[in-house]
């Protein structure tokens, strides 16, 4: 792998975890419409429930915190990225959620 190659890789891990922080952080603070942008348009939330594209998605969240999140804070650990390709790839991550 050439140098320019490998600078790219690093870029690309660099963004993917900068993409799962500011997750957490618009999660937390209740920036649906923000949340919903991280998404592809046709991107779904699979987990306690589904939500598919950014208009669910921008109902979907704050229904959540109105249920039982609005007392969690969000973070993300143990990360395995898979880089495969343009634009593939596979992220395994924990992200748990403390009680405020």
């Amino acid at each position: 792998m050439d140098l320019e190659a490998r600078v790219a890789r690093l870029e690309d891990l660099h963004e993917i975890g900068q993409l799962r922080a500011r997750y957490c952080q618009l999660l937390d603070d209740g920036h649906w419409d923000e949340l919903a942008e991280l998404f592809t348009e046709d991107g779904a939330f699979v987990g306690l429930s589904t939500a598919r594209g950014r208009d669910e998605l921008r109902t979907f969240f704050p229904a959540l915190q109105e249920g039982s999140l609005e007392a969690w804070w969000h973070f993300s650990s143990n990360e395995t990225i898979e880089l495969d390709g343009d634009p593939g790839h596979r992220a395994d991550l924990a992200r748990p959620a403390l009680r405020r």
